[in-house]
């Protein structure tokens, strides 16, 4: 059961999870500030909350962040840029509910 958690953070930038993760964006992108806006879609960089991704750094209170921001905001993408983020649970949301 660990090593599905660490494949988990691992993997977490390439769409894991279905929070709207995307490592096919640039790294344009990642320079993006918080709740930055493209083409009416929102992004919102986990690194613009706190997020180190330099792998030793537990990143779970930023990521939390960028999902309590997605949710308030109605809907956008947490995006991951490059780095290795290590995180214990994170907290997503449905913006439905």
């Amino acid at each position: 059961m660990d090593a599905h958690r660490r494949d988990f953070i691992r993997f977490a930038g390439l769409g894991a999870a279905g929070i709207g993760l995307s490592a096919a964006q640039s790294e344009a992108q990642a320079a993006r500030t918080t709740g930055a806006s493209s083409g009416g879609h929102i992004w919102f960089p986990v690194r613009a909350y706190g997020a180190t991704g330099d792998g030793v750094t537990i990143d779970s209170p930023a990521i939390n962040r960028a999902i309590e921001a997605v949710a308030a905001a109605g809907g956008g993408t947490v995006y991951f840029g490059s780095g290795t983020y290590a995180s214990y649970s994170i907290r997503l949301k449905d913006q439905w509910l």
